[in-house]
């Protein structure tokens, strides 16, 4: 029994395609997927070790943009602690398997603690992604300026250089003002 879970470990991380589960487009699918069966789990796993990351935020950052449907009607319902009413991912089966494929990863370890604080900031960053995309697209509001435009310096004159003989004389006449 070790022996056949020492294949499936060394298996781990090769994929045939995203899984059918992913991308999350509403709670109810995270939800559905807390109670899914162990293929379709070790499946997202092994996506998710499949994207892996070279630090934890950039690992669990890709992990979020392709299994969350980056959209206002998901992403304003959940948070990592559930604070504010929100659907809490902390615990949930997506949860867990994003810690389990960051374990995996080679090219770091990670505390619980550093994994749960990288967690919120992942999925912070991925909200205030979508909360620029969406000011880009729409504009600015009525309290807002409008976005300065660049300007550009007007031409200006190329400076003519004096040949000696003029010089010596606008000399002469300035030295001659100064001088009453």
């Amino acid at each position: 029994m070790d022996q056949l879970k020492g294949l499936l470990k060394k298996n781990r991380g090769k994929i045939t395609g995203v899984p059918p589960v992913l991308p999350f487009k509403t709670v109810d699918d995270i939800e559905a997927f807390n109670s899914c069966d162990e293929a379709t789990y070790d499946s997202v796993v092994d996506y998710f070790i499949y994207l892996g990351g070279m630090n934890i935020r950039d690992c669990l950052s890709s992990f979020f943009k392709d299994s969350l449907h980056l959209s206002s009607e998901l992403l304003d319902k959940i948070s990592y602690r559930g604070a504010s009413g929100h659907f809490k991912l902390q615990g949930t089966n997506f949860d867990k398997a994003c810690e389990e494929a960051a374990s995996a990863n080679k090219h770091f370890s990670t505390t619980e603690s550093e994994f749960h604080s990288a967690m919120m900031n992942a999925l912070k960053c991925v909200k205030e992604s979508l909360r620029r995309k969406k000011k880009k697209n729409t504009g600015p509001s009525d309290g807002e300026r409008p976005p300065k435009r660049n300007r550009v310096p007007p031409k200006r004159k190329r400076k003519r250089r004096l040949s000696k003989k003029k010089m010596e004389k606008t000399l002469t006449v300035r030295n001659t003002i100064t001088q009453n």
